[in-house]
This record gives C-alpha cells, structure tokens and sequence, in this order.
C-alpha cells in the first residue's frame, strides 16, 4: 500500500489523469449508505494507494467576457480519505461534509461518518486471448485474465481455492 506523497510526479500525474486532481471529486463519486459499505469491495480487494481529499465542486465564472470553470469553496465540500483498489475503483470515508444549503458542517460535530465509491463499475468481458495477454507475462495454473469493456481495466486473478 502506498501514499499518495511518496509517488514520483509522473506517478502522481498519471493519478490526476485517471482520477483528477486532489480538490475534485474521482469519475463515478456516489454516496452509499453505511449497509452498502458494509457490503462493498472496500473489505475485499487489496488497498493500492491511500490519498487524502477535500473536494469541491466546480462552477462556471465569467470575467471579462471570459468563462472559466473553478472550484466553488462557497458550495458543499467533502473533505475524505479516499482508498484506491487493485481492482480499479475506490472507495471514500468522511467525516467532515459541508452543506452550503443549511451552511453548516456536518459529520465531525454530529458524529456523522460519510461513505462513498467511486471508478467504473465494471463490465468483464470474456478471458484475453493469448495474443491480448502477451504482456502480462505467463499464466499459473488456475489463473485468468479478463478485461472491462467500460474502462479497459485488466484483472488477472486466480481461481483456486
């Protein structure tokens, strides 16, 4: 398991090119309820990387005629520590949400704890033939190899018990 300081910068710049960058919100963020997670792969797939984040979301601003999009620090924000899994999704505890609505912080002075996943829910596809696995090194016995066709993800896992 990694840290998200103790990556290299072509590291962290792959990171942001997958996932975004540390004030915005990971592709597929969801809420789900603390029964959910209970239920989810958090308790299954191994933990890659661990990465801290306080995410806001964003806005469109007009300067000048100019139109740009920027973080909305004035609007809800979720600050959370997020854990990326081998299995190409994430998944997000906070206890720390603002509500611009009602203008107040919730979780940490209510005893609140917030539970999110985040990444493409997967699709696999049937097992990569030879020539789709050539750069995956050589399968053990039991082992298989089969991709997503949302996002392409490979999975390479074991069958044996």
């Amino acid at each position: 398991m990694r840290d998200y300081y103790s990556m290299t910068k072509e590291e962290r710049d792959a990171h942001h090119e997958q996932w975004g960058k540390p004030n915005s919100f990971p592709p597929g963020w969801k809420e789900i309820t603390a029964a959910k997670f209970a239920e989810c792969g958090f308790f299954t797939w191994c933990i890659e990387l661990i990465e801290n984040r306080t995410m806001f979301h964003l806005k469109e601003m007009t300067v000048d005629g100019k139109t740009t999009v920027i973080y909305d620090q004035m609007g809800d924000q979720i600050s959370a520590r997020l854990f990326f899994t081998n299995d190409g999704r994430g998944y997000a505890i906070s206890n720390q949400v603002y509500d611009s609505k009602k203008r107040e912080w919730r979780g940490h002075s209510t005893g609140e704890v917030f539970y999110f996943e985040f990444g493409c829910k997967h699709e696999w596809d049937g097992e990569l033939t030879p020539q789709e696995r050539q750069n995956i090194g050589p399968l053990f016995r039991c082992e298989h190899v089969v991709k997503c066709s949302k996002c392409g993800h490979v999975w390479r896992y074991d069958s044996s018990d």
